[in-house]
């Protein structure tokens, strides 16, 4: 028998989602963003070099979030921390793990920050 797919860690990190949504104003797309639900998730940082232009390696943080499966979670979205008030960007689609609509797993990317 197969062995599923548990999470290392307890989803002990309260997240809000923000949806968003554009509309024209004067013929220039404005992006907007509505409060979603809260969920609540894991969350893993790894810190790794990434190589620039012109041979510059900066600090690259990935972070990994763990939460239960959410369809309205999806790579145009935003997520908030609700501790800290910091906000972070989905950088890649997010994986329904092992097709059960049961756990999600995506990298995130600080907004505004140097992360």
């Amino acid at each position: 028998m197969a062995r599923h797919y548990k999470p290392k860690m307890p989803f002990d990190i309260a997240f809000k989602l923000w949806i968003p949504s554009s509309s024209m104003e004067l013929g220039v797309k404005k992006k907007t963003f509505t409060e979603g639900p809260t969920f609540m998730a894991s969350m893993r940082t790894y810190t790794s070099d990434k190589n620039d232009s012109d041979d510059v390696y900066t600090p690259y943080v990935s972070t990994v979030i763990d939460t239960w499966y959410n369809p309205l979670i999806k790579t145009d979205c935003e997520v908030e921390i609700l501790e800290t008030g910091e906000r972070y960007s989905i950088e890649t689609e997010p994986e329904n793990i092992e097709m059960r609509h049961q756990w999600m797993q995506f990298r995130i990317r600080k907004i505004g920050g140097k992360s």
